[in-house]
């Protein structure tokens, strides 16, 4: 998916899709951000094709578009 919203910070970018969800009628993605974060974006502010059904990217596919395998590796988790 490319973010195409003018002065977004990712414009132009083409980002791993992890998720989608509608919250209050608006759809929107959870992205893999190249830091290896992630971000809810609003799908209408990129490529996204609504007519999307299921899953969004296959374990597969995810190395084709940006490599977001490695954003979905677990995190160490610090003790208190």
């Amino acid at each position: 998916m490319t973010v195409l919203r003018e002065r977004h910070a990712f414009e132009g970018q083409t980002l791993a899709v992890i998720s989608s969800i509608r919250r209050r009628g608006v759809l929107l993605l959870l992205v893999s951000l190249p830091d290896g974060s992630r971000s809810l974006i609003p799908a209408k502010w990129t490529s996204w094709d609504e007519g999307h059904n299921g899953s969004c990217l296959s374990r597969d596919n995810l190395d084709e578009n940006g490599g977001g395998n490695q954003s979905l590796k677990r995190r160490p988790v610090a003790k208190s």
